[in-house]
């Protein structure tokens, strides 16, 4: 349920303009998103502008969009961002929009993308919102507990497969894969004092990430994105930040098909869950 304040703060952002663009969707931020991006079933938004996204626009619902503004709107002066399991980047472009229109200039964001095209997709989507792609850190590479390597999956349909994860491959199960760096949250977190808004989506790492990254996410981030993928990532995710002391803006939990062919539960999922974090121990930007 979204109340009347929630509705209004969304409405104090909203900057689209009154005509669209062929080939693109402009959300009510005025972000422009190439409907090639999108994939098969979003053809439809060519040329769309929509509006507050209550109870949700092309991309998402309101309570993820409430989780940047909130996170924007308690930003002063600057606003720093992470994205996790980016894709094209939509929340970071967003973030970026958001910010430069309440007069924030200095805009920091990190992006950590593993698949070639999706990669591809995010350059392109900053340089589509007037963003320069060299001016902010954009990884090809997976995020993960520790540095090291991983085996990914390459999307032969970058615009109808974003479900890549890492993958545990032996010698006789690489096809299809291609070796990538991968990060360690933690030293991700290092590159800088605050984090006004991290969101992530990394296919059943989520868990894994924030447990070996708990002290730095309690010390530099301010707000958090968890898309889930089990209920026992939920859980799991659910008693860490308790232990934390954060405070739950939202949640809500996962949706799956009881599959017993399926190769494990997370194959299962219908729809994804989403948890909405925030660390009490930030006050807003000075």
């Amino acid at each position: 349920m979204v109340s009347a304040d929630d509705r209004a703060l969304l409405e104090s952002f909203a900057h689209a303009p009154r005509q669209g663009e062929e080939g693109f969707a402009i959300d009510f931020l005025g972000v422009r998103t190439r409907v090639a991006f999108l994939g098969d079933g979003a053809r439809g938004f060519s040329g769309a502008v929509t509006g507050v996204p209550v109870p949700n626009d092309f991309r998402a619902g309101a309570a993820e969009w409430l989780g940047l503004i909130r996170a924007v709107a308690a930003a002063r002066g600057r606003f720093v961002a992470m994205e996790l399991g980016a894709g094209w980047g939509p929340w970071l472009v967003a973030g970026a929009a958001a910010a430069a229109g309440r007069g924030i200039r200095d805009i920091r964001l990190c992006a950590v993308e593993a698949d070639p095209g999706h990669g591809a997709f995010l350059h392109q989507h900053f340089r589509d919102n007037g963003l320069d792609p060299a001016a902010h850190r954009l990884l090809a590479a997976a995020v993960g507990p520790a540095a090291g390597e991983a085996w990914w999956p390459v999307a032969a349909d970058p615009a109808n497969d974003y479900g890549g994860r890492v993958i545990e491959a032996n010698a006789g199960t690489r096809s299809g894969l291609h070796r990538v760096e991968m990060v360690g949250f933690s030293d991700l977190l290092g590159a800088e004092p605050r984090w006004d808004f991290v969101h992530l989506d990394i296919q059943g790492m989520e868990a894994a990430i924030c447990n070996a990254a708990a002290d730095v996410l309690a010390a530099r981030v301010a707000r958090l994105v968890i898309g889930t993928h089990t209920r026992r990532i939920e859980g799991e995710l659910l008693e860490l930040f308790h232990r934390l002391g954060w405070a739950l803006d939202h949640e809500a939990p996962g949706r799956f098909v009881w599959r017993p062919e399926a190769p494990s539960v997370q194959d299962m999922g219908v729809l994804d869950g989403l948890q909405i974090w925030r660390n009490p121990r930030f006050a807003p930007r000075r």
